[in-house]
């Protein structure tokens, strides 16, 4: 699991429900919960999310999805000291507050946000998905050659079984570059590197960029996050600072 610094208390939270964000790098924190308990809280922790969706013929799914994402989001955005919320754009991705960034994300049972300080991060990306290998038809269009040999060489017999920390870690390419630079990557145009840490440290990743545009996105030679497993999901995270 990540190494927690410290942890948000100074403020309330529905009793036995969420746990307050989590400060993983300096100025860097993350808030995650089960997708339904973080829809349910969403009406006391950013009212103003509930009224956005009301205005949306939104299945209840896609609205317990919406509502989770922005309630980590506005734990996340506490535990970095913010009282700003997380709006819409037209496109309908998130518009965090002055001087912050962001990324949220679910699957059908969790959802995960960060917040960054803009001073300190250019930019961040969040991925959860269940801790179980690609289905065919989907690694055949996530994994490239480079990517299944990296499999092969960390995990050895057990590479299918991680073939999802794959096209986690790509999400989380996307999810922090998009935002940053307007360019929306194919799966294609990166490949991940795979690393294992000890067993008390998330493990390592690099992207590597394989086409133009990202290396143009990514304006370095590579770009690396960390990934972790808990509670039957596999989590992944890239944050990029300032500094390079």
């Amino acid at each position: 699991m990540l190494i927690v610094m410290h942890e948000s208390s100074s403020f309330d939270l529905p009793p036995g429900l969420l746990t307050p964000a989590v400060e993983t790098k300096p100025g860097l924190w993350l808030a995650k919960a089960a997708l339904l308990t973080a829809a349910s809280a969403a009406p006391g922790l950013c009212p103003e999310a509930c009224v956005l969706a009301d205005r949306f013929d939104w299945a209840a799914r896609r609205r317990s999805a919406f509502l989770a994402g922005r309630a980590v989001a506005a734990l996340a955005l506490r535990g970095l000291g913010s009282g700003g919320v997380v709006s819409r754009d037209q496109d309908g991705a998130p518009c965090w507050p002055p001087g912050c960034i962001g990324s949220i994300a679910h699957d059908a049972e969790r959802a995960v946000a960060v917040a960054g300080a803009a001073t300190y991060w250019s930019a961040v990306g969040v991925d959860v998905e269940p801790d179980a290998p690609l289905p065919a038809d989907a690694a055949s269009v996530v994994l490239l050659p480079q990517d299944r040999a990296s499999l092969i060489r960390t995990f050895g017999a057990d590479a299918e079984a991680h073939s999802r920390l794959v096209f986690a870690a790509k999400e989380s390419v996307h999810k922090a570059l998009h935002p940053r630079c307007g360019i929306w990557l194919e799966f294609d145009e990166v490949t991940i590197a795979c690393r294992l840490t000890t067993s008390r440290q998330p493990g390592r990743w690099q992207a590597i960029p394989l086409s133009a545009a990202a290396r143009q996105a990514f304006a370095a030679p590579v770009l690396e996050g960390e990934w972790w497993r808990s509670e039957g999901a596999l989590w992944t995270l890239l944050a990029i600072s300032r500094s390079g």
